[in-house]
């Protein structure tokens, strides 16, 4: 399971663009909104976007990758920092749009939360390094928490947001109001309620998603299609190709070992096998009693060449289906 409170109750929430055969597009702001207020299945939802950032204050210079985040997010995935707060609604006051354009724009102080691996590799550590005012792309930032050693965010490798985040930040409350329906940047993370289940938030979602495109000409003219999969199942049908193929090289280099030791004791012995446990059934008959050294290292050759045998088919592909 993953590594967040009740992980079956999350879920990933992508559009769907069936007239442009996107299957994971990102969530605009007012999309993001619409879900707050026309849902009911979920306890909540939460967005996430990254991008590359320099962060200064300390007499070094380093390139980090910066994960906005609504104020919820952590609480949505259930998980706290190991050190300090996790964010609240005075991390992140509303800015002005032209604000938010402005390079040169200043703004108040804002909150940061370290990655473990950020926090070992340039504070040493350091377990006072809360409180400690930075800043990033030249904007005034203060540690306020630093995340576990195993925290990460887990999505598929097609989810267009990158997973090893160095620092958080609170993205700005109305942040979710920028940009128009086509201007999708979020990663939208949600938390179903206790006993609902991802098909019943599915076809929530697919009437909110038919509203939408009666209501909008870009959701109409794109096929748009709001999609829920549960987070495990989201990451793990992208792995499971790749697991597969390890345990099938694996159970053929099992399947090869077990041969090689029966043919070694067969050496050893002097035994020409055939590696047919069958064949030497009246021989199983004869019973324990009847069995000499040689006898009992013959069937450890048997059983060696014939389990191996099986290992290695399992791991054949196809092994399993039906024969046509």
């Amino acid at each position: 399971p993953l590594p967040f409170r009740d992980p079956e109750q999350l879920v990933l929430i992508w559009n769907r663009l069936t007239n442009t055969n996107v299957d994971r597009a990102l969530v605009s702001g007012p999309d993001f909104i619409d879900y707050q207020q026309q849902t009911a299945m979920f306890e909540d939802f939460a967005a996430a976007v990254a991008n590359n950032g320099t962060l200064t204050g300390d007499g070094r210079a380093d390139q980090v990758l910066v994960g906005w985040t609504s104020v919820n997010f952590l609480d949505v995935l259930g998980v706290s920092p190991m050190m300090g707060r996790d964010f609240d609604r005075d991390d992140a006051p509303p800015i002005d749009f032209q604000d938010f354009l402005d390079p040169n724009a200043t703004f108040p102080p804002g909150a940061l939360i370290l990655s473990h691996g950020l926090w070992q590799r340039r504070f040493g550590s350091d377990p006072n390094v809360l409180g400690l005012s930075l800043q990033v792309d030249g904007q005034e930032c203060i540690v306020v928490g630093v995340m576990p050693r195993d925290f990460r965010i887990y999505l598929p490798p097609d989810a267009g947001m990158p997973t090893d985040i160095d620092i958080w930040r609170a993205a700005p409350e109305n942040m979710v109001s920028f940009g128009d329906r086509a201007t999708a940047f979020f990663t939208v993370v949600g938390r179903l309620k206790a006993g609902v289940t991802v098909a019943q938030a599915q076809a929530e979602m697919d009437r909110l998603a038919t509203t939408l495109r009666e209501q909008y000409q870009y959701h109409a003219r794109s096929g748009m299609h709001i999609t829920v999969n549960s987070m495990h199942e989201d990451i793990v049908a992208h792995v499971r190709p790749l697991l597969m193929a390890v345990l099938g090289s694996r159970r053929v280099r099992v399947a090869h070992r077990m041969r090689q030791r029966g043919q070694s004791v067969a050496r050893a012995c002097g035994i020409e096998g055939t590696g047919n446990c069958g064949a030497r059934s009246a021989w199983w008959r004869a019973g324990p009693h009847h069995q000499t050294d040689v006898d009992r290292e013959r069937r450890l050759f048997d059983c060696g060449r014939g389990a191996g045998s099986l290992v290695g088919l399992v791991g054949k592909p196809g092994f399993g289906r039906d024969a046509p």
